[in-house]
């Protein structure tokens, strides 16, 4: 079972008709037929009602749906957890020239080994400069 076939069978069972659930899944109308006729030979089960009239889910299809678009909303969310964390921003930091060094390089040396995709930015400034800022 492949998700590009879950997304079609929900996309035909969302509109009830394969040409226009070709259209909203961007595939030719053949490939989307061939697709769900794979996925019900692979289940074993009949998953659609097809009628001139209507597309229409079997009671098979009905239970399949549920579980389907609980897959498909998974998938986007785990998609967008990790394209928002994906994000590279530096992480920056302000330090005082008064903060010893050696401190400073451990400090940084300690973040970079537990999160080493991190890319850390130091901003050096008078005390009063941060005072202002706060």
């Amino acid at each position: 079972m492949e998700l590009y076939q879950i997304r079609h069978f929900v996309a035909i069972a969302d509109t009830g008709s394969f040409t226009k659930a070709a259209v909203r899944a961007a595939v030719s109308q053949p490939a989307l037929s061939a697709s769900v006729a794979k996925l019900e030979e692979e289940l074993g089960v009949k998953l659609l009602h097809r009628t001139p009239k209507a597309i229409t889910p079997t009671s098979a299809g009905r239970r399949f749906l549920t579980t389907a678009r609980d897959v498909l909303s998974a998938c986007n969310k785990v998609k967008a957890d990790l394209q928002a964390t994906n994000i590279e921003r530096p992480l920056r930091i302000g330090v005082l020239r008064t903060l010893p060094t050696a401190h400073l390089a451990r400090l940084v040396e300690t973040f970079q080994r537990a999160i080493p995709e991190t890319t850390i930015e130091l901003t050096t400034a008078r005390a009063r400069s941060f005072e202002s800022s706060s």
